[in-house]
């Protein structure tokens, strides 16, 4: 199971809130000792890191909807998976006071 629960909520840019997106990031459930897919294992506690994906939501103003730029598995740590997305639902707006 790649995710579970409430997302953690970033953005991609920080210093660039207006049209730097957004990203959600999912942990998941630790596989079992019966999963024939492991995932890395915790130098500290001995124990395997979580899946994890990672949504990142790209600014673009042109795009209505979303539209579907890719996927990827972490190349260190195949338990980790990021998808992209970009959207005009992830650009930022100045707050308007009335």
């Amino acid at each position: 199971m790649l995710g579970t629960g409430a997302p953690a909520w970033f953005l991609m840019d920080p210093s660039n809130p207006k049209t730097g997106g957004v990203k959600a990031k999912f942990l998941g459930a630790v596989p079992t000792d019966s999963d024939p897919f492991w995932c890395e294992f915790n130098p500290e506690t001995g124990a395997q890191y979580p899946r994890e994906v990672t949504y990142n939501f790209l600014c673009d103003p042109s795009v209505n909807g979303v539209q579907v730029v890719g996927a990827s598995q972490n190349r260190t740590n195949d338990c980790r998976y990021t998808l992209e997305f970009k959207t005009s639902l992830a650009c930022g707006q100045a707050k308007s006071i009335h």
